[in-house]
């Protein structure tokens, strides 16, 4: 993930979570296709985009084959799960799954146990549960069961609905700037006086970026000339850039992860950031290079991840 501070620039991968959701509130279903079709829902708390869903059914009945079964996502798309299978077998204990090796047409045997989880059996749904990748995950699911014949009434017993939500970084970045104090010509932003100049990353997402791959680059405006030595001045801190941020997740050490660049282009990585700084004011350096360590937290409550990079210039 790079971050360009005249733009940023980062790279990232989605991080996924699964969870379950349960529904066991048992009830019957007899010849009621398609006009009242006994509906169970789940409550999907978790936010992020839908990666993987799976669906876990656990329904006692006397023959399979005259049973339909959908599940519909909160934005209203409907995936038929089983219908027409099983021939005359009993009972329905399977773990559907787009990733099984047989699809539900082969589940043909007698099925005597009505205990889950953990499921009987996986298999492939009738149609993809893929159809709801993309789809935000939270909100009401809802499972419709129903029933085409008289021959028995059907009871669903339990589901569990797995929903994989792919969690993703959200970065941004601010900058400011601040005059730096008792200068000779007073606390003002003006040409001839210093001023603090600061970055700040926050990850605003419910995922985080790769390790190490927040990598910051930042142009220094042409009215200003970097300064190469001690940022705080009689501060503690010593070094010219400083990184502040203890609950980022990220780790900083300047020696390591701090590098300046002389040229006329951003540099895509921290090795393609070569220039050697002279103490003191320093025209040559248009680009400075951080690369702190470790992975940014994700947001926490409400609240972002964040760190801070500041750095001293004069302005010109």
């Amino acid at each position: 993930m790079i971050l360009c501070a005249f733009g940023p620039a980062l790279s990232s991968a989605a991080h996924a979570q699964t969870q379950s959701y349960p529904n066991i509130s048992a009830g019957g279903f007899n010849q009621n296709c398609p006009a009242a079709p006994l509906i169970r829902t789940f409550s999907v708390t978790a936010s992020g985009t839908v990666s993987d869903i799976n669906i876990g059914l656990l329904i006692e009945t006397n023959f399979r084959q005259d049973m339909t079964v959908t599940l519909k996502s909160p934005a209203g798309t409907t995936v038929q799960l089983v219908s027409g299978v099983g021939q005359n077998e009993d009972n329905f204990n399977a773990l559907l799954d787009d990733s099984a090796a047989q699809p539900v047409s082969a589940y043909i045997m007698h099925e005597g146990s009505l205990s889950a989880p953990p499921y009987a059996a996986n298999y492939r749904p009738a149609s993809p549960l893929a159809s709801f990748n993309g789809q935000n995950a939270q909100g009401q699911w809802s499972l419709s069961l129903c029933d085409s014949t008289s021959r028995g009434t059907s009871t669903f017993r339990g589901a569990d609905l797995y929903v994989t939500v792919a969690q993703t970084p959200d970065m941004s970045m601010n900058k400011s700037v601040a005059p730096v104090t008792g200068q000779f010509l007073g606390d003002f932003m003006i040409p001839g006086n210093d001023i603090l100049y600061t970055i700040t990353v926050s990850n605003h997402g419910a995922g985080s970026p790769d390790n190490d791959s927040v990598f910051l680059i930042d142009k220094v405006p042409y009215r200003l000339t970097y300064f190469h030595g001690d940022a705080d001045g009689n501060g503690p801190r010593i070094h010219p850039v400083l990184f502040s941020g203890t609950r980022s997740g990220l780790s900083f050490d300047y020696n390591r992860d701090v590098r300046f660049s002389d040229g006329l282009s951003a540099p895509t990585g921290l090795s393609q950031c070569t220039y050697k700084p002279v103490s003191g004011y320093d025209p040559r350096v248009r680009f400075i290079c951080i690369n702190p360590k470790g992975v940014q937290n994700p947001q926490n409550g409400g609240t972002a991840s964040r760190f801070i990079i500041t750095f001293r210039a004069r302005i010109n």
